[in-house]
């Protein structure tokens, strides 16, 4: 096997089946101006034969068999994201990197992992950025550029849709508004239901409001039933 040593690394004269360790390496072997990385390929698979099993300690790359003389990864283990920390095939992502979506309008995605689980998110699985051009929650956003990457003023109502129904029509502000000119607000009145009806965004439908929701809202001897009816007890 000390032998093969020199074969593999092709380069290395001098080469013999006797002698010490120290600048030459490994037994025998003169592995100067070999990288580190074959010289430790080589020395996992001294005295193994072909096929026999050798480990770089990287689990993401497979499990590691000896291939003429060297210590070659498999098949990895993953066709997902592979945290290798955790030795575990991830869903969607391991690190903040793998969520980015190259857009800088929709804000720093970021990947739900060990480290941050405390947020109640799903582990290894990614999640939208915040515009930085605003926050929506607050009804109040500056328009982003797509093409020069910068938040602008808004030209016109349509550049404000927020995509959802519920929350009403969004329009921009005029130069008569003052400091919202320009900014997206919220159209007063333009909410779809009714006080005495509730939304339902993914029918983009209003229902009426029920007459109780639990039986505590119907008082003495009634109870709420399944179609949120206050009804008396038999």
């Amino acid at each position: 096997m000390k032998k093969l040593v020199c074969v593999v690394v092709g380069l290395l004269a001098g080469c013999s089946v006797s002698g010490n360790e120290g600048d030459f390496g490994v037994e025998g072997a003169n592995l100067r101006g070999v990288s580190r990385f074959q010289r430790q390929s080589i020395i996992r698979c001294l005295d193994k034969q072909d096929g026999d099993s050798c480990s770089d300690g990287v689990w993401c790359n497979g499990e590691e068999t000896c291939q003429n003389g060297l210590c070659v990864p498999g098949e990895p283990p993953c066709d997902t994201p592979c945290d290798e920390m955790h030795r575990h095939c991830a869903d969607e992502c391991v690190f903040d990197s793998d969520c980015d979506d190259g857009l800088w309008c929709t804000g720093q995605e970021w990947c739900c992992t060990w480290e941050n689980s405390d947020l109640h998110c799903e582990k290894y699985h990614c999640y939208q950025g915040v515009s930085p051009c605003g926050n929506p929650i607050w009804g109040v956003l500056t328009v982003c550029d797509h093409e020069l990457d910068v938040c602008r003023p808004c030209r016109e109502d349509i550049e404000c849709d927020d995509g959802c129904w519920c929350n009403g029509q969004e329009r921009c502000g005029t130069a008569e508004e003052g400091r919202h000119h320009g900014v997206c607000l919220h159209a007063v009145g333009s909410n779809p239901c009714s006080d005495d009806e509730y939304c339902i965004e993914e029918k983009r439908f209003c229902e009426p409001l029920p007459e109780c929701w639990q039986d505590s809202d119907c008082g003495p001897e009634k109870w709420c039933d399944e179609n949120g009816k206050c009804a008396e007890y038999r």
